[in-house]
């Protein structure tokens, strides 16, 4: 039995119905038409939920290469990882436009999850750099509604076949360039006030407000607990703040990105 016969019959097709529902909200509220969880485990073995199981149909049909290796994790446009044609159709055929994939490389797992948006929807690559903070508690939220088609595609992962397996992907980290523009100081505003922070308050402050602990911090930076403690009192007197945590909330108004 080939691969697209196995397919028609397989969770990942026949559940589009139920993935679409889940995701009316997002689609409703954003103008947004297509989205699908995609895991894929060190054996190869994947399993898919998707919004629109004929674009799924007709990718599968195509053999469109597919990167089932690990990559760089983040947002990443499909113009810029998959083949021009399998931009183009999507576009073309179901009106599936401006999409991106969100990587999320996990220790058992990688999780990908597709966005895309009818033409009509000019503002959805301001939606998705802009809000992320909504994208996020989405992909959460999905995946809670959607536990039980998880678990269900879980025990029956399948496999993605030779012909649409490709190459790794590897997104530059440009290292060299972020050793050519390295700062030093660090010019922020707390209540309105500037404040300059060396590079070890910034880092310090940056860790925990990623939820490091003083520990952790100290050992990601190489330090001690009590030289951890000294920048951040430093900072704290720069910035007037009694509270450690006010301050980091502070600290975290400044950040475009985190």
């Amino acid at each position: 039995m080939s691969f697209l016969n196995l397919l028609e019959k397989h969770i990942s097709y026949t559940s589009a119905g139920e993935v679409r529902e889940i995701c009316h909200p997002l689609f409703e509220q954003f103008n947004l038409n297509y989205f699908d969880y995609v895991r894929v485990y060190p054996d190869g073995s994947t399993i898919i939920l998707i919004s629109n199981r004929d674009w799924y149909y007709h990718f599968c049909k195509s053999n469109y290469p597919v990167s089932s290796t690990i990559v760089n994790s983040g947002i990443h446009l499909w113009s810029h990882y998959i083949t021009k044609q399998a931009v183009k159709d999507p576009a073309q055929y179901f009106n599936h436009h401006n999409g991106i994939t969100i990587f999320v490389p996990n220790k058992n797992y990688i999780e990908f999850f597709d966005i895309a948006a009818p033409s009509s929807n000019r503002g959805a690559l301001d939606f998705y750099f802009n809000r992320m903070d909504i994208l996020n508690q989405f992909l959460f939220y999905f995946k809670d509604k959607a536990s039980n088609l998880i678990d269900k595609s879980y025990k029956n992962r399948f496999m993605i076949p030779d012909t649409m397996k490709g190459s790794k992907i590897e997104i530059p980290t440009y290292d060299d360039f972020l050793k050519a523009i390295a700062v030093k100081k660090f010019h922020m505003n707390f209540q309105s006030k500037e404040v300059i922070l060396t590079k070890r308050e910034y880092e310090c402050l940056m860790h925990l407000s990623r939820g490091k602990t003083m520990k952790e911090t100290a050992k990601k930076l190489k330090l001690s607990p009590r030289t951890i403690e000294d920048h951040l009192v430093s900072a704290r007197e720069k910035t007037d703040f009694i509270s450690r945590a006010k301050m980091i909330d502070a600290f975290l108004e400044n950040l475009i990105f985190w």
